[in-house]
């Protein structure tokens, strides 16, 4: 953006130097003599097709590095889609993962809960056995 911004500053002070060459030329058509205005003119004339061509050779490279702006700007947006979508890659298999790894963890409890009561009832049973002898 900040290169856009220059470029446009550019062609800005072009077209001041292009009006300042309109205002000297017509300064120069009212000189003294007609062989010394027509000199002027042509001098004029040549200074601002010199002064033209310039201006379309900085045209021409303010289109080019326009063009390239862009290029690294849909480069740079297209490589931070990339980076999105490998992010919501990474978190959704994570969080896959932490699903999985708690129901696990969920099913080895409840296998340990259920161990743990037979447990329970068969000290039950052992202790109604030994109270009854």
């Amino acid at each position: 953006r900040q290169e856009d911004d220059l470029l446009w500053c550019d062609v800005a002070a072009w077209r001041q130097r292009v009006a300042a060459l309109s205002r000297r030329r017509e300064l120069l058509g009212q000189g003294s003599s007609a062989s010394d205005r027509e000199q002027g003119r042509r001098e004029a004339k040549m200074r601002q097709l010199s002064d033209l061509a310039s201006l379309a050779r900085e045209a021409s490279s303010i289109r080019s590095a326009l063009a390239a702006a862009h290029r690294r700007q849909e480069d740079l947006a297209s490589e931070s889609r990339e980076q999105v979508e490998s992010l919501q890659v990474v978190t959704r298999l994570e969080s896959d993962h932490l699903r999985q790894s708690a129901a696990q963890r969920q099913q080895w409890l409840q296998a340990k809960a259920r161990e743990a009561a037979w447990w329970r009832s068969r000290a039950e049973q052992l202790s109604r056995a030994l109270q009854a002898q």
